[in-house]
């Protein structure tokens, strides 16, 4: 029986995917499976405990910018212990994974286009290599590895599994021989919607995640007015409970994390921060998207899907104003067209199928 090793970081979206992954490997081969994640994530993980064997990394306070050498030395042990068929990440690897010594098997990461060499972005990742390229050196040099010449070397593997439709691989043809455009991936959260939130209609949606701002009242009611919705669903990781009052014309319902694939058959458009998971999710539904990035990486998503004509990425609400007013009406008509014939949650059952490929056999 193989074992294969994941390594996740401590982001929901990055655990939540490697999860559906490992949930489809396993229906197609019999296999023993271990997730490591450092234990700074900030969600339950015990909900998956009787599912999976997860080991939790505790990292010290100063490790956490980087290179995480408790964390190097964590797989190090795990690696000798488990000794895997199989190596899979799904994190950011200039955080975590800079100074690995991975074993001597065959290993695949999972990740987005937009991160990769592919986009020639310029990501928080390679700005955090950039700053910190030097240690990484040094350490790297400790433990016997060879030097990197950019963050984009650390997204390189035998497999490079890219959670995106192909429709949103950035335009590079053909695609390198590692590379595979899978279809996106992304995890729900299961729970009820509240009494007060059940005739919600015609709505603005705006959720944004874990790494997004909270964008405010005045921002999210001039989104609504410019996509003719009636009422404002807004979700953030950091709400609780749930709360409804009036902005302007608008009802606006605050809540916590909630199943988005019950809210957006009544969504009219939806505001994101520019992850994949929400952002790939809303297209499929047909939704349009205004994406309102955090950091460098939701900017390139964000320019990415405004090339393709279903968003609109603006940082502020004064950007959003000065957007012609029948942008929003064809961005509308491209989403609904495009978004349900391109994009579904289906790639972790092709990402677990390469992953296949690659174990002994």
């Amino acid at each position: 029986m193989p074992t294969i090793s994941f390594i996740s970081g401590p982001a929901l979206g990055h655990f939540g995917r490697i999860a559906l992954v490992a949930r489809s490997l396993r229906d197609l081969v019999d296999c023993r499976i271990e997730i490591v994640i450092p234990a700074t994530a900030k969600f339950d993980v015990a909900r998956f405990d009787e599912e999976f064997s997860i080991r939790r990394v505790p990292i010290p306070e100063r490790e956490l910018d980087c290179p995480a050498a408790a964390f190097a030395d964590a797989l190090d042990a795990v690696f000798e212990a488990v000794k895997p068929d199989l190596v899979v990440h799904d994190c950011c690897p200039v955080r975590w994974l800079a100074t690995t010594r991975f074993p001597d098997c065959p290993r695949a990461i999972v990740t987005n286009g937009f991160l990769t060499r592919l986009s020639r972005g310029e990501t928080v990742q390679t700005k955090l290599f950039r700053r910190r390229a030097r240690l990484i050196g040094r350490e790297r040099a400790r433990r016997g590895l060879p030097p990197l010449a950019s963050g984009f070397d650390l997204y390189e593997a035998d497999r490079v599994l890219l959670a995106d439709p192909a429709w949103l691989v950035p335009d590079t043809e053909p695609l390198p021989d590692t590379y595979r455009a899978c279809g996106a991936v992304w995890w729900e959260a299961g729970g009820e919607l509240g009494e007060g939130m059940a005739d919600a209609k015609d709505m603005l949606l705006c959720s944004m995640g874990s790494t997004g701002k909270l964008v405010d009242d005045r921002f999210c009611a001039l989104a609504a007015e410019r996509f003719g919705c009636e009422d404002i669903v807004r979700v953030h990781s950091k709400g609780e409970g749930e709360t409804v009052r009036r902005v302007g014309n608008h009802r606006l319902f605050e809540a916590g994390i909630l199943p988005l694939g019950r809210l957006l058959p009544r969504a009219r458009a939806v505001m994101t921060q520019g992850g994949a998971g929400s952002s790939y999710q809303a297209l499929a539904a047909g939704k349009p998207l205004v994406v309102v990035p955090s950091h460098p990486n939701q900017r390139i998503l964000g320019d990415l899907l405004e090339q393709r004509g279903v968003a609109v990425t603006v940082e502020s609400q004064r950007a959003l104003a000065r957007v012609p007013a029948d942008h929003f009406s064809r961005i509308a008509a491209r989403a609904a067209e495009a978004g349900p014939a391109r994009i579904a949650n289906d790639g972790a059952p092709r990402i677990a199928r390469h992953l296949v490929e690659l174990l002994p056999h």
